[in-house]
């Protein structure tokens, strides 16, 4: 069968969605308008926040949005089979990495087991964490040995044994984070070639962005020593591999790094200097890739990934939008923090490549 034919409806349904996406316009108009506004604002594009009074429930909105995404990656796994369908499933398992990083921390601090659940994201259907064991468990080494009995068995025996060593719970989420970009990358490359093509271009980029972060922060904001540092990392990118990385990790510092980054990055890093705003721009690197991904390639798994990116990144900036208008913070401050540009930047960094 044909890669057209297999994904005939995956493709259907991905530009559908694609039409959820905000435009541009209207992610910089929520950063200026008030409360109210942006509440009419998102109305309009069937996203409803929970309210408690005239204010936004915050603790309700996180797990409204994420609810929202897992029911479109629902939808989107749904006439998939086999190793297509799994990677839909493996790359929504990122929000679950953040409920096992809660667990731990909620465990170190001494949290009750009950507090710990009101805490954590519920994925419904697509949730594959065993939450009822792991918050019931006595310690970092038993929790692990828990997630062993589950699909994450591969990363919590890695992660175990970085935690027989090292006894840091910081050092077990790095494992994580790692394990599952490698496994990310794995399923990628399984993936026929026609088929996976446009997804492992997808996923490297992530990778580099998650990569170039890790380096920045582990060695030049944890002080961690060259070597633990390449070790945590993951050599799968599109710009950043293996030699690459090892001779970035042994630089001084972040301006050091952005200079010697290789060109097709470098030219991205103008004027950075700080941990911040590399990773503001590769964020960006990485929705400008799936947005060509999602609007340039047909029938494959990079379409459906790209959107969940995408759709994710949104729900977010909303999410921050809506907290700076509550908030009463000043848009150029919540433009900031959100990572986005006002429409006067966009422009002149487009015109500024386009030269």
């Amino acid at each position: 069968m044909s890669a057209a034919a297999r994904y005939a409806y995956l493709h259907t349904r991905v530009s559908l969605f694609a039409g959820r996406l905000l435009p541009g316009d209207i992610l910089n108009r929520l950063m200026d308008q008030s409360l109210e506004e942006q509440l009419q604002t998102l109305k309009s594009y069937d996203l409803q926040i929970p309210m408690v009074g005239k204010a936004v429930d915050e603790k309700a909105l996180e797990q409204t949005l994420i609810t929202r995404l897992v029911d479109e990656a629902q939808r989107l796994a749904r006439p998939l089979t086999g190793s297509a369908r799994e990677m839909i499933a493996y790359w929504m398992r990122r929000f679950e990495m953040t409920n096992l990083k809660a667990i731990m921390r909620a465990m170190v601090s001494g949290q009750a087991a009950a507090d710990m659940r009101d805490d954590l994201l519920d994925l419904g259907p697509m949730a594959a964490l065993p939450v009822d064991s792991l918050v019931h468990a006595e310690d970092t080494a038993e929790l692990l040995r828990r997630l062993e009995q589950s699909v994450y068995a591969d990363m919590a025996r890695q992660a175990r044994g970085i935690y027989e060593e090292q006894r840091e719970v910081f050092a077990v989420e790095a494992a994580l984070d790692k394990e599952y970009f490698t496994g990310l990358s794995k399923r990628a490359n399984a993936l026929p070639d026609g088929e996976g093509r446009d997804l492992r271009r997808l996923t490297k980029v992530f990778i580099d962005q998650m990569n170039l972060v890790w380096l920045l922060r582990y060695r030049h904001v944890y002080g961690m020593e060259p070597a633990h540092t390449y070790y945590l990392l993951v050599p799968a990118g599109q710009h950043l591999d293996s030699k690459v990385l090892l001779s970035l990790v042994q630089l001084g510092g972040v301006e050091e790094v952005v200079q010697q980054l290789p060109a097709a990055l470098g030219r991205l890093m103008t004027g950075v200097t700080s941990v911040t705003g590399v990773e503001a721009v590769m964020r960006r690197e990485t929705v400008r890739v799936a947005r060509r991904v999602l609007d340039y390639t047909t029938f494959n798994m990079a379409r459906p990934c790209a959107y969940l990116l995408l759709r994710e990144w949104q729900l977010w900036q909303v999410q921050a939008a809506l907290k700076g208008a509550q908030l009463h913070l000043d848009p150029a401050l919540l433009r900031s923090a959100a990572r986005i540009e006002s429409q006067a930047g966009a422009q002149a960094r487009g015109a500024a490549q386009a030269v």
